[in-house]
């Protein structure tokens, strides 16, 4: 193999933007990688509850590598573009692989059972049980729970269906190559259950348990994917299982294709829409 080279762009930039008291901090990152030799690469973007989702992204192998990233990120809420190109040298010992791993914060849908009854569970869940508040609630950070003072109490009878995933993994065998592409935005905002000031960036349930109420500056609770990855000959492995507790939604993926493969894929998960006056520009990739 030639003797590796790196040629590698670095720019992050730190920018504070006073036009709106929920985005007066954002961070952009930007980077353009070609490098040739043996690779070993850990990455992570986002920080899941903090910005939405959380991408943890490795690379491992000998061979050559080109890769464009932008990424643009607040508050609860990440702007990704990920672009991945791949070539195993033909005397690998490793071949090159790249994984990549989404995690959301936005809560899944769960189960609920106390031994005398059990069922699905979503927003305005209603219960017999006169002892039972009537509503399930979603607390920032993924917590579920009663809306009642006493929803703790309940806290290990909660299962959730789905572990908020979207991963993938991509091998190219001696001499093959391989492509993952990806585009998405994650946001979710914590939940309050006070009354939403004018300037707000939260939300809250309705009376009627059915609807979420949104502060102007809310972020949204959404996931949105694009994604296309393959291989001309090697190994391509799919994981994704996600759910939402409003939509009743649920999606699960688990496989592997050895060989030649080609996957374009398209994922919308509409939660919550985010606030009226919620600046649609600030994410803007450059």
């Amino acid at each position: 193999m030639n003797r590796p080279y790196i040629v590698l762009l670095l720019v992050s930039l730190f920018l504070l933007a006073g036009s709106s008291p929920a985005f007066s901090q954002t961070v952009n990152y930007m980077a353009d990688y070609k490098v040739e030799g043996d690779i070993w690469i850990d990455m992570q973007v986002g920080h899941r509850c903090n910005s939405g989702a959380e991408q943890k992204q490795t690379v491992r192998g000998s061979g050559k590598m080109s890769k464009k990233m932008s990424v643009a990120m607040t508050e609860g809420k990440i702007t990704v573009e990920d672009s991945n190109r791949i070539t195993t040298a033909a005397d690998a010992l490793r071949n090159l692989t790249v994984t990549s791993v989404i995690k959301l914060c936005s809560p899944p849908k769960h189960t609920y059972d106390d031994n005398m009854f059990s069922g699905p569970v979503a927003l305005g869940g209603f219960y017999g049980d006169a002892d039972q508040p009537r509503f399930w609630v979603l607390q920032a950070g993924a917590n579920g729970g009663w809306s009642g003072e006493h929803w703790s109490e309940y806290a290990d009878q909660w299962e959730s269906i789905s572990d908020q995933i979207w991963a993938v993994r991509l091998e190219a065998y001696p001499g093959e190559s391989g492509r993952l592409r990806q585009e998405y935005e994650a946001a979710y905002g914590p939940y309050s259950g006070g009354r939403l000031l004018e300037d707000d960036d939260r939300w809250r349930l309705r009376s009627d348990g059915k609807r979420a109420e949104r502060g102007p500056y809310y972020v949204g609770d959404y996931f949105r994917m694009s994604q296309t990855a393959t291989t001309s000959m090697g190994e391509l492995r799919r994981y994704v299982n996600i759910s939402s507790p409003w939509s009743h939604g649920y999606l699960f993926i688990d496989g592997t294709i050895t060989g030649f493969s080609e996957i374009r894929e398209s994922f919308r998960l509409r939660n919550i829409r985010a606030g009226s006056e919620l600046d649609p520009d600030w994410f803007e990739l450059f």
